[in-house]
């Protein structure tokens, strides 16, 4: 059971941050939406997209956030990851980033998505504003990694 736990938890985080691996490292020129590029218009650039934004890193993020604590709670390392509490401060730092990440994408990152996707109603003067806060946000929140990437490459 713990074995396969791990491996659950190991392919829900690859698929997470793979998610962000592809659209920030792969492609770092990401361009913003314009009033133009809106559903309505049925532009190409639009349906581009839509077909890259997808739903399955929201729920590996889900599954890998579950899966971390489900080890813990099994290892009775629970309380004192959470708490930082003796050794257990490494692998509580762990689950504290995860658990903000977590909740950055489903409460930060996936509203405005709704809007730029069309999920949520929202006229295309609010879908522009909220495809250029989710790219400053995630640009905000991956630049240092990007760049830390990108000068080990050179």
């Amino acid at each position: 059971m713990d074995l396969l736990v791990r491996w659950i938890h190991l392919v829900a985080a690859i698929v997470w941050m793979g998610h962000n691996y592809v659209n920030v490292v792969l492609r770092p020129t990401y361009q913003p939406l314009t009033v133009n590029d809106t559903p309505e218009s049925q532009s190409e650039r639009f349906m581009a997209h839509v077909f890259r934004e997808h739903a399955v890193f929201r729920y590996a993020s889900i599954v890998a956030w579950l899966t971390g604590g489900l080890l813990l709670w099994r290892r009775g390392w629970l309380i004192d990851a959470f708490t930082l509490t003796s050794y257990h401060a490494v692998i509580g730092m762990g689950a504290w980033i995860g658990t903000i990440m977590m909740l950055n994408v489903w409460f930060v990152m996936w509203p405005h998505q709704k809007k730029v996707l069309g999920f949520a109603p929202a006229p295309p003067a609010e879908r522009v504003r909220a495809a250029r806060g989710h790219v400053r946000h995630g640009d905000a929140v991956h630049r240092p990694r990007v760049q830390g990437d990108r000068g080990r490459c050179s």
